[in-house]
């Protein structure tokens, strides 16, 4: 019996099923032509393919093919097994080894055909450098839009409001501007200079949480004014041994002359 592997680098606004359900289609139709019992589906979800195997779901099965608990793996393309030459080519040679098969369904990748492994490792160059670019160009964007201001975490941090919401702007088709530069919210930015102000003055991070929601403040573990309050927090601390050891060394060299 065979396994089936599929990884899907970005799930966007699909679920999880949606995003893989194709994949494993392609994989059982191939297996029902060639007559293969499948046994157990493993899935990576908004996992890179440059991440190593080790990582992965595909690790896993590596293994069962290692111990003899499975004939091999199906996957539908080879750059859903992975875009890294190196990690591709030791899962490659590890399920070879072990007297397994690999297969990649929808572009003729099968382990088991004669000079299959040099075409391997030449297309899985070929997906590694794809993906170098990919990332090339991404990174190209973020410099882009870092040095336009625009904020691109998908919210701001809690003193500020996106451009767009405070001082919306319209095309000439009377479409909304998308502007994700930040401005200073003043109500916030005064709960954040008396945020810090109570934390200077020993304010503990439960007090800060209930100063904010005091104030209107919703909090969540992970929103922005949570943030806030455990920045100021550790500003705190940092603040308190900066000084501490600022007076150390003011000792000492007090000492010294002395």
């Amino acid at each position: 019996m065979f396994d089936i592997y599929v990884r899907v680098s970005k799930l966007g606004e699909r679920s999880e099923e949606e995003a893989t359900e194709v994949y494993e289609a392609k994989c059982r139709a191939w297996a029902e032509r060639a007559g293969i019992a499948i046994d157990e589906v493993e899935e990576d979800t908004d996992v890179s393919g440059g991440t190593p195997v080790a990582e992965r779901r595909l690790e896993r099965l590596i293994r069962r093919v290692e111990a003899g608990e499975s004939e091999g793996i199906l996957t539908p393309y080879l750059d859903r097994f992975g875009r890294d030459i190196i990690e591709g080519a030791l899962a490659y040679r590890r399920i070879r080894l072990a007297g397994g098969r690999l297969v990649c369904c929808e572009d003729g990748i099968d382990s088991d055909r004669p000079g299959d492994e040099m075409v391997f490792q030449l297309r899985t160059v070929i997906a590694e450098d794809y993906l170098r670019r990919v990332k090339a160009n991404f990174q190209s964007g973020v410099d882009r839009a870092v040095q336009k201001g625009v904020y691109l975490a998908a919210k701001p941090p809690f003193g500020y409001k996106r451009k767009d919401e405070v001082a919306p702007d319209y095309d000439e088709d009377g479409a909304p501007v998308k502007n994700g530069s930040l401005v200073v919210d003043e109500r916030e930015r005064a709960l954040l200079v008396e945020l810090y102000a109570r934390r200077a003055a020993g304010a503990n991070v439960g007090e800060l949480t209930r100063f904010l929601q005091a104030e209107g403040v919703a909090i969540t573990k992970s929103g922005a004014s949570a943030r806030s309050c455990r920045t100021a927090a550790t500003w705190a601390r940092c603040a308190s041994r900066t000084a501490a050891r600022a007076s150390r060394r003011c000792s000492r060299t007090t000492t010294r002359r002395c």
